[in-house]
């Protein structure tokens, strides 16, 4: 298929999913799938009454194609976990990272305009990127990420501490 083919699928796939109230963005390089990325009108419409609390992570996709799911997740206001928007790019790194946080800000303009805390496990490119939502969002750790790499590294002494 012509790359002209991939962008006129990009434009019907897209307009589709946006008129079932998804915000998406499907980018086509050289003629193959790059990056996905979904925040449903719903989710978008949760954080308004949510806490102001994200967490983010990314996990490998292992199927036919080799991809990297990355996942926004935030509290509602009952307390349940509320998915906000997710991403296929092509793997973990910073390009991904801050291409998925410009539209998370985006889909979710209240991530920057207002007080966020933003928890992730600091992971590939997470550090640099995490600067793209703005001043307003500050960036937090996960306890069990950083518990399992001082088990890791220096053996399940300090385990409890966590």
């Amino acid at each position: 298929m012509s790359i002209l083919i991939y962008r006129l699928i990009c434009i019907q796939v897209s307009a589709l999913i946006l008129d079932s109230n998804l915000l998406a963005n499907i980018i086509y390089s050289t003629g193959r799938f790059q990056r996905f990325f979904v925040s449903p009108a719903v989710s978008r419409q949760c954080f308004e009454l949510s806490r102001r609390f994200v967490a983010v992570d990314g996990t490998f996709l292992k199927a036919r194609f080799i991809q990297t799911l990355l996942l926004a997740a935030g509290i509602d206001a009952d307390g349940y976990n509320t998915i906000l928007a997710w991403a296929v790019v092509e793997s973990e790194n910073r390009d991904s990272w801050e291409w998925f946080f410009r539209h998370l800000r985006r889909a979710i303009p209240t991530i920057s305009l207002e007080a966020c805390t933003l928890i992730s496990d600091r992971d590939k490119g997470l550090l640099l990127a995490e600067k793209v939502l703005g001043p307003q969002v500050i960036a937090a750790h996960c306890c069990h990420h950083l518990k399992e790499n001082f088990v890791e590294k220096f053996g399940r002494g300090l385990a409890p501490l966590f």
